[in-house]
């Protein structure tokens, strides 16, 4: 019988510590919802988690108890029935009555451990929220009980914890890192395909970028000259894959409007003349610091399918659409009659071929770079490698950054269209400054 009431005592203890480890480990998310669903003890479990002081302290309140409790009885009356035991085998009374103790104190420390540690936390590990929400109501109902000595234990430790400098406040609950680092873990547990992971990275990208780095840049605008002739301005639309023109008047930074293709084209082939600027649409105009995402929200406001990016001079500094907000989610879409070319195609010998205007936090990613320098003044590779210059790039053109070396293999007038990033080859053995590889 004092074996059992000894047993019940570990029990009981368990399933404090169950509950303590299943309550820290649930996951706030799953706990709400339980609660949304009208699960009373999914509500509990969710007020001992944002109340961790006054749940950790009923839970070592009842550990500590339990653990005393059994100690004194184990001391007690178990080391009694074990020296009667013993009598056969030990012959002096001092000596039987300390081995005796030794071996109460030895079975009761492995059965605490085992019966009402190691096991119940791991049970609590595997069915947190299930668990969490039966166990909450007990010992929610226990801290009331308790409440005087919670209180007094509370103010106690948070006194010992400012006194070493420790103030009170609460971090942040849930990190973008922690979010990516579980998108992670799921795709490796097959909740998430491959495909899904990219598209829930590039939604965290965009979310950090502005039109800037989306826009198409001014140098590669299709647009229409109002001061241009009418068969000039149908060649222009008909030549182009866009369906979308911006509408100047001598120079695109005098933008007046945008145009839709199938608008000229319908009075084309109606045999009607047209006027560009009577069919032209009101333009959107957003600073070049905008983000992608205020962005969105202003074309979907706007019913347009683009905006003008305007830098801090009044100049347009590029073409942003929805096409583009589209390839930051999911890569490059080549038109029909395009080569279908990625920003970044990776050759045999391991080196990259990148395009210039890949956005610079792509390529960071890509080469795993922390930080890079005056990073506020490129927006593009493009851009890096000519800051890292200090001049205007030329073909074979070379930088090393890290452990990179970054070459310019090809440029489009002033600008560079492609580069090529490989590993730097450090030198093994021979003296210093000989990087021939060995």
């Amino acid at each position: 019988m004092d074996f059992v009431i000894l047993l019940v005592l570990m029990l009981v203890s368990g399933l404090f510590a169950m509950a303590e480890i299943s309550i820290v480990s649930s996951r706030k998310v799953r706990l709400e919802q339980m609660a949304a669903d009208g699960h009373r003890g999914a509500s509990s479990a969710l007020y001992l988690a944002s109340h961790p002081m006054v749940f950790l302290s009923t839970i070592q309140i009842g550990i500590t108890v339990i653990g005393i409790l059994a100690g004194v009885f184990g001391e007690k009356r178990l080391a009694a029935h074990v020296g009667q035991w013993l009598e056969p085998l030990v012959e002096a009374a001092p000596t039987r009555e300390l081995i005796a103790s030794a071996l109460i104190v030895v079975a009761v420390t492995y059965l605490t451990l085992v019966l009402g540690e190691l096991a119940p936390k791991r049970i609590g590990l595997h069915h947190a929220e299930r668990i969490a929400a039966a166990l909450a109501p007990p010992m929610n109902l226990l801290a009331r009980v308790a409440s005087p000595l919670v209180k007094l234990l509370t103010a106690s430790t948070d006194l010992v914890v400012r006194a070493v400098g420790i103030r009170g406040g609460k971090t942040e609950e849930v990190t973008e890192e922690e979010v990516r680092i579980l998108i992670e873990q799921a795709t490796r547990a097959g909740v998430f395909t491959t495909a899904e992971e990219e598209l829930l990275k590039s939604a965290f990208r965009l979310a950090d970028r502005d039109v800037q780095m989306l826009m198409t840049p001014r140098t590669e605008v299709d647009w229409i000259d109002l001061e241009s002739p009418p068969e000039e301005q149908l060649r222009r639309v008909a030549g182009s894959r866009h369906s979308r023109f911006p509408v100047g008047r001598g120079s695109l930074d005098n933008i007046e409007g945008v145009l839709v293709a199938k608008d000229i084209l319908h009075e084309s082939i109606e045999g009607q003349e047209w006027d560009a600027a009577a069919l032209m649409q009101k333009p959107l105009l957003v600073p070049e610091g905008t983000s992608a995402l205020r962005f969105l929200e202003l074309l979907k406001a706007e019913r347009g399918g683009l905006a003008m990016v305007i830098d801090e001079y009044g100049g347009v500094a590029g073409l942003v659409s929805l096409a583009d907000v589209l390839e930051a989610l999911v890569g490059e879409l080549p038109g029909i009659d395009e080569p279908d070319e990625g920003m970044a195609v990776q050759r045999a010998d391991g080196s990259w071929l990148i395009d210039g205007l890949m956005p610079i936090d792509q390529f960071k990613e890509l080469f795993d770079l922390a930080a890079l320098p005056d990073e506020a003044q490129y927006v593009t590779a493009a851009g890096f490698v000519m800051h890292e210059l200090g001049r205007l790039p030329r073909a074979a053109d070379r930088v090393e950054f890290e452990s990179y070396e970054i070459e310019v293999v090809d440029m489009d007038g002033k600008r560079v269209d492609k580069v090529l990033v490989q590993p730097v080859l450090e030198p093994q053995g021979g003296e210093p400054g000989d990087s021939q590889p060995t």
